[in-house]
């Protein structure tokens, strides 16, 4: 990053700071490095929280090096996302200090961290999301008559029938069982992996063998 003698406002440090997330996703790996290294102080993460510092020098020349691109000058849309509150303490160094909850959660056989989004805590399993939403498609192409079958199907869908199969069984999971996972709150070792293996039709018992109700 290049920097100019311009000192950037107040407001413009604050912009900054909430514009830097937007911005991620059009960054490349190497200024994703070099971001996180200008910006943030330390991590700390214990069994219930995590512990940022932020720099505010570096949140200062990141407001410099967006203001000389002139990014403040352009309209930006306001984000929309349901960010949690972060308890925020001042340093004596004048660093930020934002403590945030969170959880483990169990996906696939590996322990993930859950940070708390808006209100809730939540990782949603996009793989299960996308198969589910695959499984009603393809149904419907069954049903409809835009496939005559399930050899049709895969071979209209270019993929092995055997995994059309296991896919197409995901059609009659129960509303409350696709609701949970569409947010994120289904029970541990729910996965792509477990549902393919196969479940009862009965949505009573479904909801029995994947956790949602005790026996």
């Amino acid at each position: 990053m290049s920097l100019s003698a311009r000192s950037s406002t107040e407001e413009e440090i604050i912009a900054a700071q909430g514009d830097a997330s937007g911005l991620w996703k059009f960054l490349i790996p190497a200024a994703r490095y070099e971001l996180l290294q200008l910006v943030i102080g330390s991590i700390v993460v214990s069994p219930d929280k995590i512990k940022l510092v932020l720099r505010v020098e570096g949140l200062k020349q990141l407001a410099d090096e967006m203001a000389v691109g002139g990014y403040f000058s352009e309209n930006h849309e306001a984000l929309e996302e349901d960010l949690q509150e972060m308890e925020q303490r001042v340093l004596d160094d004048g660093g930020i200090e934002l403590t945030m909850l969170l959880k483990l959660k169990s996906i696939g056989g590996h322990r993930n961290v859950i940070v708390p989004e808006g209100n809730g805590m939540t990782l949603r399993q996009d793989a299960v999301i996308r198969a589910i939403r695959n499984a009603r498609k393809w149904t419907d192409m069954l049903v409809t008559g835009q496939a005559a079958n399930l050899s049709d199907l895969a071979k209209k869908l270019g993929l092995a029938a055997p995994y059309v199969m296991h896919i197409l069984g995901l059609a009659n999971l129960a509303p409350d069982i696709v609701e949970a996972v569409c947010n994120g709150s289904e029970p541990e070792g729910v996965s792509l992996a477990r549902l393919v293996k196969g479940f009862p039709d009965d949505w009573v018992e479904q909801r029995m063998a994947l956790g949602f109700q005790r026996r």
